[in-house]
């Protein structure tokens, strides 16, 4: 499965390029758009139903998403550092070419 199917929002936004989706597989992904191609940067999940609407603060620094679980979640747009600690440490083991993990602020 690609992380482009069945997105149901988008927003444009955070720092450079980004890309927010939202998906009905509960799941939203910052995907860095450069000149010649898209890359799935992170997955941000903390949902448990379909993401259904997103939005970028005006400061460009965070991101809230909506969902049919009738929850509004706040994350960080920053491309340099993962909010998960799990992440971090499984990063810091072995060298990943997936997405990173996000969980809300």
């Amino acid at each position: 499965k690609q992380w482009y199917q069945r997105r149901v929002a988008i927003t444009a936004g955070g720092e450079g390029d980004v890309i927010i989706t939202g998906s009905l597989d509960q799941n939203l992904a910052m995907v860095r758009s450069e000149a010649d191609k898209m890359e799935q940067v992170f997955v941000l999940k903390g949902h448990t139903e379909t993401v259904n609407c997103s939005g970028v603060s005006p400061s460009q620094h965070q991101l809230a998403s909506g969902s049919w679980d009738t929850f509004l979640k706040i994350w960080t747009t920053s491309l340099n550092e993962p909010c998960d600690e799990e992440e971090k440490k499984k990063r810091r083991k072995k060298s990943s070419s997936e997405p990173l993990l996000r969980t809300p602020l």
